[in-house]
């Protein structure tokens, strides 16, 4: 048999890992019972939900002491009591337990709390025992699971890896043209694939003599070395009229300030001597003095626009638009309208006394919406957190929202809630076939804990309806992703010229204290369809795999 051993981690000094992260259920699982693999690189898996006062402030909690028991119904149901940020047991609701369940033991549902009797109904056993098994209050709990339930939390959980390559060795070519655009088809530990480019060594080939030859070839993908742009978070990569621009908050200028750069390929807006083109400056007289944050180029109605935040005198940001005028270079500074505050229908802010930052924009079904981030009384006793909220527009006025807010998300798991950082901000859409993710950032902006989560809908459903949405139960980017890159978040997404959809964020090259910079990695889509952002370059081609044989024949 196999087996699951659930437990929660003690939390670390500093920067490592505090209790918001370290009290939420955590999983290894062993094939035969002696050696245990650590599951989501032993960052959490299943987090308790925050209280949310009378007040309209969040006060933290956590999971600890979990178990786990099969429902009747299928799959497994997951249970742990509720803690306060010190670890110690929420008297308060001593009577309920939280609980979260399972069909596939990859995919899991966050129910909440539940009363034994509510708990021990869905799982189909004794309520008294539930109780009693729960009231031991072990820090580890394990459980026996079968070999296909191994395999199946293992292929999501264990970081997706390249398991090999699928390709034709045997080429009949002209010329030394047909050997461009080959590709062979990279296999993955879930199941999924890639289709990659191949680089194949004509040297040897003489392609006026017919014959055969065997050479080699490598499997190609871009790579974008981090830190890619220091000092520049927030990061956006657009494609307009053949060429290729970039745009982020600029910590370098304390955040004052629209820098563009622009190039035609990716790489060479990365390049040493790139030039950088202001677009916005400061500008006392329109009172755009501060907090130039996370501006994102978007095409609305066939025009560009930036959306972004800009605040005045007094601080306090506030969702902006700027049009680039029919015709107009996207680095002129000239050739761009002045920028418009968004509002509602009748002229009046989005937001009621607060500050709005991070808006994003996505049309899908021919419904055009706006997503930002809203937040009151920061920084005082009254401090709502960051949420992120979602509004129908229209592409003629897109700096006027059409419906009511919509409350998306609020930062109520540990990993969004950290080091007083309470924060839902960053939003940007990604959607494919047949689903709507908004990628969002959680945590502290410019720390360790940053982290990046989705939320997600199907392609037909009501955007405005919340029921609509799931939202992530851990991040799907975090500082245990990528090894190097510490508090990644505030992304964007483009699709470059070979189809291939690729994240843009800003991370760290340290725990502590350190300059926000840009990053890129490829996402890869895993075999349900599902984006994963953190596809490390090693394990999207393994180096085993890289280079390849084939037997060129020329006719």
């Amino acid at each position: 048999m196999s087996y699951i051993r659930l437990f929660t981690r003690t939390p670390g000094e500093g920067d490592e890992y505090p209790s918001a992260l370290a009290y939420s259920i955590h999983m290894e699982v062993s094939k035969d019972g002696n050696e245990y693999e650590i599951l989501n690189q032993n960052y959490g898996i299943l987090f308790a939900e925050a209280n949310i006062r009378e007040n309209n402030t969040i006060d933290e909690r956590g999971a600890m002491y979990p178990v786990m028991a099969k429902r009747a119904a299928g799959g497994y149901g997951f249970l742990a009591h509720r803690v306060d940020k010190d670890g110690n047991v929420d008297e308060a609701v001593a009577d309920k337990i939280l609980y979260w369940k399972t069909e596939d033991m990859e995919h899991f549902t966050d129910v909440g709390l539940m009363s034994y009797d509510e708990a021990a109904a869905d799982l189909g056993v004794d309520a008294d025992s539930l109780k009693e098994l729960c009231a031991q209050k072990n820090d580890t709990y394990e459980m026996e699971i079968s070999e296909e339930e191994y395999n199946a939390i293992r292929r999501l959980w264990i970081p997706i890896y390249n398991t090999g390559v699928e390709y034709s060795e045997n080429l009949t070519v002209s010329s030394e043209d047909d050997l461009k655009g080959i590709k062979v088809r990279a296999l993955y530990s879930d199941g999924s694939y890639h289709d990659k480019y191949v680089s194949i060594d004509a040297s040897q080939i003489d392609f006026a003599k017919g014959g055969t030859y065997t050479v080699k070839g490598v499997m190609t993908q871009p790579e974008y070395k981090f830190p890619l742009a220091e000092g520049y978070a927030d990061p956006i990569v657009f494609f307009y009229e053949g060429k290729w621009y970039f745009i982020a908050t600029n910590d370098n200028t304390d955040d004052v300030g629209l820098f563009v750069r622009g190039a035609d390929t990716i790489d060479g807006l990365f390049a040493k001597d790139v030039e950088e083109h202001v677009i916005l400056d400061y500008d006392e007289e329109k009172q755009f003095i501060q907090t130039f944050w996370a501006p994102e180029f978007h095409m609305i109605g066939g025009s560009v626009y930036i959306l972004f935040a800009v605040g005045p005198k007094s601080w306090g940001p506030h969702s902006h638009m700027m049009k680039l005028k029919e015709g107009g270079n996207i680095l002129n500074a000239n050739d761009w309208e002045t920028p418009v505050k968004v509002v509602r229908k009748d002229g009046s802010p989005i937001e009621k006394g607060g500050i709005t930052l991070d808006m994003t924009y996505l049309k899908v079904n021919n419904k055009s919406y706006l997503v930002w981030s809203e937040r009151y009384h920061i920084g005082s006793d009254l401090d709502s957190g960051s949420m992120i909220y979602i509004a129908e527009t229209n592409e003629e006025k897109p700096y006027v929202i059409t419906s009511e807010p919509m409350l998306l998300t609020r930062p109520l798991y540990g990993w969004e809630h950290q080091y007083g950082t309470i924060n839902n901000e960053g939003p940007y859409p990604l959607v494919t076939d047949n689903k709507v993710h908004i990628a969002y950032s959680g945590g502290s902006a410019g720390g360790y804990s940053y982290v990046v989560a989705n939320m997600t809908a199907d392609i037909d459903a009501d955007l405005l309806d919340i029921n609509s949405w799931t939202k992530s139960v851990t991040p799907l980017l975090s500082a245990h992703s990528v090894e190097g890159e510490y508090g990644p978040g505030h992304n964007g997404f483009y699709k470059d010229e070979n189809g291939d959809t690729w994240i843009t964020y800003h991370a760290k090259l340290t725990p502590g204290w350190a300059t926000r910079s840009t990053a890129i990695r490829r996402v890869h889509f895993d075999v349900y369809g599902d984006p994963v952002y953190n596809m490390s370059k090693d394990r999207d081609i393994d180096p085993k795999y890289k280079e390849l044989t084939f037997n060129v024949t020329v006719k």
